[in-house]
């Protein structure tokens, strides 16, 4: 009797410990996926695959050179400001275009998702000298100015928008109503007379706007340098059939790359 008592506990302390290590290894594993969000689709426009904070898995970008714009690596001749890790490689080079231009990004399921586009400045000093719009899905969701919301030129700038897909029906965060979606999001650069529409990065996660890190807070702000003459329309419409013919970057200054909505302000 006295055994099968000695056995029993035995046994008991064996179960506990095999419990107690269980647990923990589900804190760990929960504690090392925290931050974390499963990445849908992104690519680094005119970059190589990196993967980015929050584990998002940005692939290059796979945009014809010969009709979609150029791509650049003009960035990476100086750090981006706010641009942290192996991040610094996503806003260092980017996809410019002398016309409206975009990407068609597959969405598979039903759910909640975060579009996140990144900018950074690398030629202009001034506000108002580049200005372009981001046009998703057919609505018209942000006009972008990167020095003037970041306030100096060679630093990162997020725009992020969170929309979800239910039922064949598309709705963006903060706007009222739902449009048809039938598998592709559509996202647009838009030309306007300053200069031309770009991108450095683009990310489509799942989640909702919580789940999505924020960049850096911007250092104190310095007076803004005097915004550039506006040269252009008067009303400064977006004209998506007219072709510019001013080009971002000289032929002599490009580097050719080494390698292949409730809106959350990111900057």
């Amino acid at each position: 009797l006295c055994g099968c008592f000695l056995l029993r506990t035995f046994n008991m302390a064996i179960l506990g410990n095999i419990i107690r290590t269980l647990a923990l290894l589900c804190l760990v594993a929960r504690v090392s996926s925290a931050g974390k969000l499963r990445t849908v689709w992104a690519i680094n426009a005119g970059g190589p695959a990196v993967i980015g904070n929050q584990g998002i898995r940005y692939g290059s970008d796979d945009l014809d050179d010969s009709r979609d714009g150029e791509v650049s690596d003009f960035g990476r001749r100086q750090d981006i400001g706010r641009a942290t890790g192996k991040e610094q490689l996503l806003y260092q080079t980017e996809r410019y275009h002398s016309a409206t231009f975009g990407y068609d990004i597959p969405i598979g399921k039903d759910g909640d998702y975060v579009l996140i586009l990144k900018f950074a400045e690398v030629w202009f000093q001034h506000p108002g000298e580049k200005v372009f719009g981001v046009r998703v899905a057919g609505e018209d969701l942000a006009t972008v100015d990167i020095v003037r919301a970041v306030g100096s030129p060679f630093t990162a700038h997020d725009e992020i928008f969170d929309f979800s897909v239910r039922g064949g029906k598309l709705s963006f965060g903060g706007l009222d109503g739902t449009s048809p979606f039938y598998g592709t999001l559509r996202v647009d650069f838009v030309k306007t007379p300053a200069d031309n529409p770009k991108v450095c990065a683009i990310a489509v996660v799942e989640g909702t706007l919580v789940d999505v890190d924020r960049l850096p807070a911007l250092p104190k702000a310095a007076p803004l340098a005097a915004e550039a003459p506006y040269v252009g329309q008067d009303d400064g419409a977006i004209d998506d059939d007219v072709v510019y013919d001013d080009e971002e970057y000289e032929d002599d200054d490009f580097v050719e790359p080494t390698s292949g909505s409730q809106r959350g302000k990111g900057g």
